[in-house]
């Protein structure tokens, strides 16, 4: 079954892309219009044709109303099955109240590292459109947009575990054009320059290294299980 995916964007142009005949038209709307995005595809391939890998964690920007107020912060998300998606967020934070009280949210799609500064420390900057689905604010400056439909939770004592289903997909890019960003590539990067001080390093700088390269291992195994990132720490680190 094909279906499309339809969100809302306040700036920027009318996007409207054809999965079988490789077409894509584009219309400019001026900033303040609100534009549609829409991208055709099957509706269980949302994830996979993002490139999400299953129980990787990805870094994204969760958006949500507190009433009618829009609020974005920096998260990670997971899929367990490419159908489902997860969030653990903190009981204290404005995002979890948001989403016990919307059961829903949206998740914003970004490689500009810019952007999740801004959602975390230029709040105010931020330039929101709606959700077409959900009710949810996305994020205009975002590459890509999940609507998320929230169809369980759990409870992990600080967290909850909001596990949900999408609702609606839209896009500024091509899905092969958006980059997500997971962390164990540069965590792998940060291990081998951390073993490449040890040589020179003091007794005390070096008992400092050797914690901080066994976290890596840790974060990585948990981001990105069973990536080669994941090997190449351990490889190292057993070299110790």
């Amino acid at each position: 079954m094909i279906y499309a995916l339809i969100g809302h964007v306040p700036m920027g142009h009318k996007h409207a892309y054809d999965n079988n005949s490789k077409r894509c038209k584009r219309k400019n709307l001026g900033l303040k219009a609100e534009v549609s995005c829409v991208f055709v595809m099957k509706k269980p391939k949302v994830l996979e044709s993002l490139g999400l890998r299953k129980d990787w964690i990805y870094e994204a920007i969760i958006s949500s109303y507190s009433g009618t107020l829009a609020h974005a912060a920096p998260m990670g998300i997971s899929t367990p099955d490419h159908e489902r998606l997860v969030a653990e967020i903190y009981k204290s934070s404005r995002t979890c109240a948001n989403i016990l009280e919307k059961k829903a949210y949206a998740v914003n799609l970004s490689f500009d590292v810019s952007l999740f500064y801004d959602s975390y420390n230029k709040k105010e900057s931020l330039i929101y459109g709606r959700a077409e689905n959900v009710e949810a604010p996305i994020l205009a400056n975002a590459d890509a947009f999940l609507e998320i439909s929230v169809t369980g939770s759990e409870d992990l004592g600080d967290r909850i575990r909001f596990t949900g289903k999408i609702a609606g997909y839209s896009s500024r890019r091509e899905p092969g054009e958006i980059k997500l960003i997971n962390r164990g590539d540069a965590l792998a990067l940060e291990a081998l320059i951390a073993i490449s001080r040890i040589p020179s390093a003091s007794i005390e700088e070096k008992e400092s290294l050797l914690r901080e390269i066994a976290r890596i291992c840790r974060v990585v195994s948990r981001v990105a299980p069973g990536s080669a990132a994941e090997e190449c720490v351990r490889v190292l680190s057993s070299r110790l």
